[in-house]
């Protein structure tokens, strides 16, 4: 998987997942994020950026479900994970989280070690994409 968001620009909450099928074609799936209920499931004919994450991944030991899990337990709900590999010289996780209190984080996790990291207040407000404007 590359990516992760919670869409809440429909009726209901919906996570929206770009998974690489085992036959090398990428899905994009849509999930009732209450249920986990398959709502909608097609083949994205990828592109460029599609290989580029795939290939930032071989070898990886943490997949978009660990870098959720991780972020979680230190920084509240997730509500997108990313693989970002255009901004950096190496890939990561991207992971934003909002707390009880509102409170939103972006943390980076390295997919090949495992380490999270806060994205710094530069990173955090600058230039990146945005999760909550619909389909990507």
């Amino acid at each position: 998987m590359s990516g992760l968001d919670l869409d809440r620009d429909r009726p209901g909450l919906v996570w929206d997942a770009d998974v690489l099928g085992d036959e090398g074609r990428w899905h994009r799936v849509t999930l009732d994020a209450h249920t986990a209920r398959v709502l909608n499931q097609r083949i994205d004919h990828g592109d460029d950026d599609h290989a580029r994450k795939h290939a930032a991944l071989v070898g990886a030991r943490t997949d978009a479900a660990g870098a959720a899990r991780k972020a979680a337990a230190g920084y509240g709900t997730v509500t997108s994970v990313d693989l970002d590999d255009d901004h950096r010289t190496k890939a990561v996780w991207e992971v934003e989280t909002i707390t009880e209190d509102g409170t939103e984080h972006r943390l980076l996790l390295d997919p090949h070690t495992g380490a999270l990291s806060v994205a710094p207040a530069a990173d955090a407000h600058g230039d990146h994409d945005d999760h909550e404007g619909g389909d990507d």
